[in-house]
């Protein structure tokens, strides 16, 4: 459940990426826009927390699907995503 926040922060950083690291359960979102490298870490995030914000993201009512280029890269990263997510699947209800 969400809480309210008591503070907010907003960053711009042009051309994001992001990864998470489970060593210290993080999430760093790193730009590199006309040579200016800007990063941002956020530490507290679960590996349980960042599967359920790619699950937000994939599948609340405006998802990001209806938004991003339909493009054979996007494509190949969407089969890439199903075969982990069915491996995932099979595997845990096997137990």
């Amino acid at each position: 459940m969400l809480k309210p926040t008591q503070s907010a922060l907003t960053f711009h950083i042009k051309d994001a990426q992001a990864f998470y690291c489970e060593q210290d359960d993080s999430i760093h979102v790193y730009g590199d826009a006309d040579g200016c490298e800007e990063k941002l870490c956020i530490e507290g995030i679960t590996a349980n927390m960042v599967f359920m914000f790619a699950r937000n993201t994939l599948c609340a009512g405006d998802h990001v699907l209806a938004h991003i280029d339909r493009n054979k890269c996007n494509v190949n990263m969407a089969k890439e995503m199903i075969k982990n997510l069915q491996h995932f699947v099979e595997t845990t209800d096997a137990k």
